[in-house]
C-alpha cells in the first residue's frame, strides 16, 4: 500500500497505518524528516516504535478511528530515531486504499502548532488594529464630508422646493452624484478590509483559521493542500475562493447537522480546485432554487454568478441522508480588473 499522491505533496507529517497488522505501511516524506526515519525504516518497524511508552493509547486511539471513521488527540507522543521524544497533534480518518481500509493519520509537533498559533494571532491583531486606524482615517475623509454635505443640500432643497423647481432639480441631481460617490467609497473601504487580511496571511492561512470555527463546536475538520502554492493568483480570486469557503463551512455548522467537514485545495498553474465535503443530512439539489446546499443563505445560483464573473465552475452534488460535496475551479488570472464579482 502506497499513500496516494496527493499526500506526499503535503507540509505535514502523513503516515498510512494498516490497523489490522498494526504497522505504518507507508510515510511521506515531511513524516521521515520529523522522526529521522527513511522510508523503507518506517514500513519495516511496527507502531510501537514509534510509540514505545505509550502504545496502549495509541491502540485506543487507533480503535476509536476504526469504530468513528476519524478522530484527533494531542495525547500521543513519538519517538524520533535520535531518541527524543516528541508531543504531537494527530489527526487521522478511515480510506479505502487498493481496496482495503487503512488508517491515515497526520502529525504535527505540538509546539510548533502552539507557536503557529500564537504568531498568526498575533499578526491578525495586528492587521486589525492597522485596519481600524485606516477605515477611521477613510470613513473621516470620504464618507463622513459626502454625507455631510448631503445633509446639507437636503436642507437647501427644502427650502427651494416651492419657489424654485429649476433649482431644486439641479440640488437633486447633485445629491445622487453624492450619493453614488459614497457607494463608491463604501466599496472601495470594505474591498480594503477584506484584502488585508489575505495579504498578510494569505489564502491557505486564512482558510485554515476558517477551519478552526468546525473544531469550536465539535466538528471534525480535516484540511488538504496539495500543489504549487507559490504560483501568483489575482487578488479578487483569491477573495471569492474564500468567500466560497466561508459560506460553505457556514451552511456545515448551521444546517447541516454534520459529524466531519473537509476541504481540498488543489493549486496548478493555471487553476485552483477547490473541494468541500461533509457527512451531514443533504438536500436534492433540483429542490433547492436558490437555497443553499444546506438549507442557509448562501444560494447556488449566488455561488454559481461568483466564479462564473471570474471565469471559474461550480459543481454541488447532494442526496438526502448523504451529505453535499461542493467543487469548484477558478482560474488563477485573468485580464478583467473588476473587483466587484468578488465583494
Amino acid at each position: 500500500m502506497r499513500l496516494p499522491n496527493i499526500l506526499n505533496q503535503l507540509n505535514d507529517a502523513v503516515f498510512l497505518i494498516d490497523p489490522g497488522e498494526g504497522r505504518i505501511a507507508d510515510a511521506n516524506p515531511k513524516a521521515c524528516a520529523m522522526l529521522g526515519y527513511s522510508r523503507d525504516e518506517f514500513m519495516s518497524a511496527r507502531d510501537s516504535a514509534i510509540n514505545p511508552d505509550e502504545i496502549q493509547k495509541l491502540h485506543e486511539f487507533i480503535d476509536s478511528v476504526n469504530i468513528d471513521g476519524a478522530g484527533w488527540t494531542d495525547e500521543l507522543r513519538c519517538l524520533t530515531k535520535l531518541g527524543d521524544v516528541l508531543a504531537t497533534e494527530i489527526s487521522a480518518s478511515m480510506i479505502m486504499i487498493d481496496e482495503k481500509l487503512c488508517m491515515v493519520a497526520i502529525a504535527r509537533p505540538v509546539y510548533q502548532g502552539r507557536d503557529y498559533i500564537r504568531h498568526i494571532e498575533v499578526q491578525r491583531n495586528l492587521a486589525i488594529e492597522e485596519e481600524r486606524n485606516r477605515m477611521s482615517r477613510e470613513i473621516h475623509d470620504t464618507l463622513a464630508q459626502s454625507l455631510t454635505l448631503m445633509v446639507l443640500k437636503l436642507d437647501l432643497i427644502g427650502e427651494a422646493i416651492v419657489t424654485d423647481s429649476a433649482s431644486v432639480r439641479a440640488e437633486l441631481k447633485s445629491v445622487q452624484l453624492l450619493a453614488t460617490k459614497c457607494v463608491e467609497d463604501a466599496r472601495r473601504s470594505i474591498w480594503g478590509l477584506i484584502t488585508q487580511e489575505l495579504e498578510s496571511l494569505g489564502l491557505v492561512e486564512s482558510i485554515r483559521i476558517e477551519m478552526d470555527r468546525l473544531k469550536d463546536i465539535n466538528i471534525m475538520g480535516e484540511f488538504w493542500v496539495s500543489g504549487a502554492q507559490e504560483i501568483a493568483m489575482d487578488l479578487r480570486h483569491q477573495l471569492a475562493a474564500l468567500r466560497i469557503v466561508q459560506e460553505s463551512l457556514s451552511n456545515i455548522i448551521n444546517h447541516s447537522n454534520a459529524k466531519t467537514g473537509t476541504v481540498y485545495l488543489d493549486f496548478d498553474v493555471e487553476f485552483l480546485s477547490i473541494t468541500i465535503v461533509d457527512d451531514g443530512d443533504g438536500f436534492e439539489p433540483r429542490a433547492a432554487r436558490g437555497i443553499s446546499p444546506a438549507g442557509g443563505g448562501f444560494g447556488i445560483t449566488s455561488m454559481r454568478e461568483r466564479t462564473r464573473q471570474i471565469g471559474g465552475t461550480v459543481n454541488i452534488q447532494s442526496a438526502l441522508g448523504q451529505g453535499t460535496t461542493v467543487e469548484v475551479r477558478i482560474p488563477n488570472r485573468s485580464d478583467d480588473s473588476n473587483i466587484d464579482a468578488a465583494s
